[in-house]
């Protein structure tokens, strides 16, 4: 028996400042009523370059946790047991901006003078701040069994149990929308004393969860799933008579719970929000009603803002977590010095949280107008809910030779297919629809198209070549002790990556053809054609990397009887609504591939007579044939002719092994010891 106790803590702390973030400068310079206002005012000019308005803001990260493992071995049963609560905590300082004041001259007739006088022609101010205080809770149970059945044979079961309440606001600084009351809804009744004066509490009530009917004396206003066991089995066979061949396989269920506050926290509209003065006309004069020292004396009390330029997020206060099926088979042999492995793989998720505007109207000929909303009291209203999928079926092999004659390789190739129906981001927990252009509210199953962050297939190469000179080796084994220490025991190394690109989307900007949207963002076109050229055909440099005339302006030529005036341009400034939305899928466009090699030559010279200490040096290039490596999304705006489908940049990352960017050269040293 053994038991395994473990305590882990984490803190990660990002600040942005410069010298002026945490003075007054206002204050300093003699102003009035700017009290725990720090940082640099934002100053405008027409014929000077100004100042942008800069505070100090930080973030702050931190996990601690405890987990305890018992293990005990028995006959062919190996039985462990284990627990482990993790605490996950975000502190975000985001204080009240510093105002921001502009200059025109409209006072004095000249900008700088204005500024001289005291005298701006506008000024805002930030009403809030959206800094917050969130906390997530973990607790989990496990049991697993490994039972060896026969020498050739060993099964693993077992059986995870996992509470994880959704995240809360240490002072309830969230809000959800209410769709049925077309109200908020916050944690306390204490939550409204964090509500900015300018929101519109008269048209958009603000109630606690009693009130709401949503989950009460629950800060996080979403029910805990207490549901989520998961169980996970695996074996190991290695048939009779075949000792170089071993056969595996696992199938396990997962929850996957987002790790902070995905709807209305600290920066909700009911939060955060601003105000702003301009000089009064009177009589046709203007007259200085905002003046140094006290810029702040004209704005009066905060106009109430238009509940129709507010958004919302919202929640199924019922949401459970994504479940997640993962499974694999896989055939290992070794033949003669090397190991051969080919792997079938699938990821199976159902239930996926995921985002969608619920607030936009539907399809129809007519122009978008906000009273065609759902709530024409409201602008979007993105609600997180399950409903979401994504499949992933893979196969890789992969060829392994160990270190012999000096030489170690290491070689694999996936394939991958990735089907979804929305849209995952590199940043965020939650999935979403784009709100613009896709009625995904209505519409998601026809978003079932490839995963945008997924590639299709990906070879990589690593190796290791011990050079065969000096003593002991094929060349020059009777070296001296001079020339065995200079050129004896050199290695070379190196790593190769070649994998086809993500998948994008083209789209137009400006129109409407739906008429659910008022026109300001991506656009879906129709789809003509296949839009991938063969591989040969991909310029992308003087000319685009797909077929743009693929994708037409949704509608065709002529919408009952009329022509269609996107057809000619898309977007012009009067479109027609053809009343839906383009028939094309997103990401079905294979963005620019990754072709890219890194090499290195190393030596240890020893040190002395100590074991272990040496002077490692090393000379290392980074894609030494300078082969560009294009960022993986290019413009695919056809509202853009000059630019759609055009290389724009080349990647400068550099993550070892690996670099995306120009060619570079470096050379190291280091003692170990």
């Amino acid at each position: 028996m053994t038991n395994e106790f473990r305590f882990g803590f984490s803190r990660t702390r990002l600040a942005f400042s410069s010298p002026y973030d945490t003075q007054s400068v206002l204050s300093i310079a003699g102003l009035q009523s700017a009290t725990g206002l720090n940082g640099l005012p934002g100053l405008s000019f027409v014929n000077f370059s100004g100042l942008s308005a800069i505070s100090f803001t930080q973030s702050v990260d931190q996990v601690k946790g405890i987990a305890d493992n018992f293990s005990v071995f028995k006959g062919n049963h190996s039985l462990k047991i284990g627990m482990l609560f993790n605490r996950s905590d975000v502190f975000s300082s985001v204080p009240p901006s510093p105002p921001s004041f502009s200059f025109s001259g409209a006072l004095s007739g000249y900008d700088f003078a204005d500024f001289m006088l005291g005298l701006p022609s506008t000024s805002s101010r930030t009403l809030g701040s959206s800094s917050g205080y969130i906390f997530q809770n973990e607790f989990g149970l496990y049991l697993e069994d490994s039972f060896k059945i026969k020498p050739n044979l060993t099964v693993q079961y077992g059986l995870r149990y996992d509470i994880q309440p959704f995240s809360y606001e240490k002072y309830d600084k969230t809000a959800a929308y209410d769709i049925a009351k077309q109200a908020l809804v916050v944690p306390r009744a204490d939550s409204l004393n964090l509500v900015i004066p300018s929101f519109p509490q008269a048209q958009v009530p603000i109630l606690t969860p009693s009130q709401a009917g949503w989950p009460a004396n629950n800060r996080s206003l979403v029910n805990t799933p207490h549901n989520d066991l998961s169980p996970r089995f695996g074996f190991a066979w290695r048939p009779r008579g075949r000792q170089n061949t071993v056969v595996r396989g696992g199938y396990g269920i997962y929850r996957y719970a987002p790790v902070f506050n995905f709807f209305g926290g600290p920066g909700a509209s009911a939060f955060v929000g601003s105000q702003s003065a301009t000089q009064a006309l009177v009589n046709g004069i203007l007259t200085p009603t905002i003046a140094f020292p006290d810029p702040f004396a004209g704005f009066g009390p905060a106009s109430t803002l238009s509940p129709a330029t507010l958004s919302y997020t919202t929640v199924n206060p019922n949401l459970k977590f994504t479940m997640v099926q993962e499974y694999n088979l896989t055939v290992e042999r070794q033949w003669r010095e090397w190991g051969l492995r080919g792997t079938y793989y699938g990821d199976f998720e159902t239930g996926l949280m995921y985002s969608s505007d619920y607030n936009q109207p539907l399809p129809s000929n007519r122009p978008f107008a906000q009273s065609q909303r759902p709530i024409p009291k409201a602008y979007d209203i993105d609600i997180v809910q399950n409903g979401g999928f994504q499949r992933v079926s893979g196969f890789q092999t992969e060829v392994k030779h160990p270190t012999s004659h000096g030489v170690l390789f290491d070689g694999a190739w996936t394939w991958e297919k990735c089907l979804g129906d929305v849209t995952q981001t590199n940043e965020a927990d939650v999935s979403f629809v784009p709100p613009i252009g896709s009625g995904g509210y209505y519409f998601r199953s026809r978003f079932r198209s490839n995963c945008n962050l997924q590639f299709h297939q990906q070879a990589l190469f690593r190796w290791v070549w011990t050079l065969p000179f000096g003593r002991g080796e094929a060349y020059w084994s009777n070296a001296n002790k001079i020339v065995d220490g200079a050129l004896g025991g050199w290695r070379l190394t190196g790593a190769a990556v070649f994998q086809t690109g993500m998948w994008l989307t083209p789209y137009y900007t400006g129109v409407d053809p739906s008429g659910m949207s008022p026109g300001v963002g991506p656009q879906l076109p129709d789809r003509v054609a296949n839009g991938n050229f063969p591989r040969s055909q991909r310029n992308g440099l003087t000319a685009p990397f797909f077929n743009t005339a693929a994708f037409v302006c949704p509608g065709g030529s002529a919408i009952n009887g009329q022509p269609n005036l996107l057809s000619t341009g898309c977007p012009l400034s009067t479109p027609q609504n053809v009343g839906r939305l383009g028939n094309s899928s997103p990401n079905i466009i294979e963005g620019p591939g990754t072709n890219t090699w890194n090499l290195a030559i190393e030596k240890q010279f020893p040190l002395g007579h100590r074991d272990h200490t040496n002077l490692e040096v090393s000379a290392q290039i980074a894609n030494p044939w300078n082969h560009p490596t294009f960022t993986s999304s290019p413009s695919t705006n056809l509202s853009s002719p000059s630019t759609v489908g055009i290389y724009n940049a080349t990647r400068e990352d550099y993550i070892q092994p690996w670099s995306y960017g120009n060619r570079k050269i470096s050379l190291n040293a280091r003692i170990n010891f």
